[in-house]
């Protein structure tokens, strides 16, 4: 094989001149093709750059001013009545009901008001006209009292006989009966100190008890 100059072979040069060469060589292929793709993407990166600047969006967005704010539609009257205030464009179709306020809001101008909204501009000449319309109800006189007849006086009825106040009525009801017999038999024998049916207070349930009942029921 020949390699450099001189037609030299591979073979017949010293070792450590075979390396250079071959380093020297793939160095140089090195440096080669990095410049070729060093010059491809700087190129790229160019057109890039002023393709954007001469996008026509861009460029139309750059000279062209900022658009400015479309005016509000104007107000319209609608409504079967005209009683209705709204943008231009939304007129609305109402039921004919026929108010007398209607016929006052026909003064009134339908105009924006501050807030930017449609409505009717009440002056006070509308006011009025709607206060007439609509009269708030005026209080009903409320009726003079008249003297009531005294009532008749009437026989006071005889007093009935108090209740029973005997120990012997255990459940309180104001008589000695039946019902006070089935307690102290339910607690006949028993000894506490909250005995129902201890009559006596000796804090025991006895034939004492038992007879004094039986005399309270005979009595």
């Amino acid at each position: 094989m020949v390699y450099g100059p001189g037609n030299q072979t591979l073979s017949s040069l010293p070792s450590f001149d075979v390396l250079k060469m071959i380093l020297t060589s793939s160095f140089m292929e090195l440096l080669c093709c990095m410049k070729k793709h060093f010059l491809l993407i700087a190129s790229f990166v160019f057109c890039a750059v002023v393709s954007a600047i001469l996008s026509p969006s861009v460029f139309a967005q750059a000279v062209s001013p900022s658009p400015s704010t479309s005016p509000l539609p104007g107000c319209v009257r609608t409504g079967c009545s005209g009683e209705l205030c709204v943008p231009a464009g939304s007129e609305l179709s109402t039921t004919c009901i026929f108010k007398p306020e209607f016929a006052c809001l026909q003064q009134a101008a339908c105009e924006r008001n501050s807030a930017g909204n449609c409505a009717f501009t009440i002056t006070p000449q509308v006011q009025a006209c709607l206060d007439q319309a609509n009269p708030s109800p005026s209080p009903s006189p409320s009726p003079s009292a008249s003297p009531s007849p005294s009532p008749a006086a009437s026989p006071s009825p005889s007093p009935s006989p108090s209740p029973s106040t005997s120990p012997a009525d255990l459940n309180g009801d104001g008589r000695v009966n039946l019902l006070d017999y089935a307690i102290l038999v339910n607690e006949l024998f028993q000894t506490g100190p909250d005995l129902q049916a201890d009559i006596n207070g000796d804090g025991k349930v006895n034939l004492l008890d038992y007879h004094i009942l039986l005399v309270s029921l005979s009595t």
